[in-house]
């Protein structure tokens, strides 16, 4: 259900200076930063690390978000983060979502989703970035150009509460917001982060995400157009695996979208009375071993 309990980081922070200071302290840059950055975010135990490994260029890094301590790479740097004030999803979508804060040192970004793997040249998309008049490209949903449309997708799969969708979509319809006015894959994201527009439209489209559904493709095409704000689309579809493959054999082993924390550990006393972390436990036994993971 709607809330406020995940607006309290915003109200303290307000987007100020402070509490990007206090974020950067969090985050420290050692010596001088490459100006690129790549990045990607894992929480909750939703799936294997694809560890994919590019080639480096001396201009970027490449960086992962992420609660579990214990993923490796020659590639990509770990930034450990607790996800318990927010839960993993919405951790994962904050760093997503506000890049200005994490990683305010990198003038541009590439997020990718874990089960993105890029195919054309990193240095070349930057180079598409540095040349569009609009901070943000991305590509436009495959499938649907609608929020409305796309919410009865969401719900007839169950992947968020659809109490909670419904309320959205009817305030949505409340400020006038149009069918068919547009729909994004959210998987790829390229940005100027730091520009200030740009960084309006994020910091909007993430209190979105916490007060209504995480699924963050529902909120973005609203704020950008209350905003008045255009992005930049690159030619063709995300699914077209001439600019990135998706989605990448990881993604065929992950946690169910509509998997539950309370529900696994009610329907499952023994990784209850053990303390195990359900999600950890469902992807890497419960999964194989064939557990229910919701309610008949």
């Amino acid at each position: 259900m709607p809330g406020t309990d995940f607006e309290i980081i915003l109200v303290l922070d307000n987007g100020g200076s402070r509490g990007v200071e206090l974020l950067r302290r969090m985050f420290p840059a050692a010596g001088r930063r490459p100006r690129r950055v790549v990045f990607t975010c894992l929480f909750g135990y939703s799936e294997a690390f694809a560890d994919t490994p590019y080639q480096p260029d001396g201009q970027t890094d490449f960086i992962c978000f992420t609660d579990d301590r214990g993923l490796r790479s020659k590639t990509w740097t770990f930034r450990p983060y607790d996800p318990a004030l927010l839960g993993p999803v919405r951790t994962a979508k904050m760093f997503k979502i506000l890049p200005h804060r994490f990683l305010g040192d990198y003038d541009c970004s590439i997020y990718l989703d874990n089960t993105v793997q890029m195919v054309a040249p990193y240095p070349d998309i930057f180079g598409q970035l540095e040349r569009s008049a609009s901070p943000l490209m991305a590509f436009r949903h495959a499938a649907r150009s609608c929020v409305y449309e796309e919410a009865q997708m969401v719900k007839s799969y169950g992947y968020d509460d659809a109490a909670t969708i419904d309320v959205q979509m009817q305030h949505y319809r409340s400020i006038g917001h149009p069918e068919d006015a547009g729909l994004i894959a959210g998987g790829y994201l390229v940005r100027r982060h730091n520009d200030a527009a740009l960084a309006t439209v994020m910091e909007q489209w993430f209190m979105q995400v916490c007060r209504y559904s995480y699924r963050d493709q529902l909120s973005l095409p609203v704020v950008a157009r209350r905003l008045g704000f255009e992005p930049d689309y690159f030619p063709g579809m995300l699914t077209d695996k001439k600019t990135v493959l998706w989605p990448t054999q990881v993604a065929k082993k992950r946690l169910p979208r509509d998997f539950r924390d309370d529900i696994y550990l009610a329907i499952h006393e023994d990784v209850r009375s053990a303390g195990m972390n359900p999600r950890e436990h469902y992807l890497k036994f419960g999964m194989a071993e064939g557990r229910r993971y919701k309610s008949e």
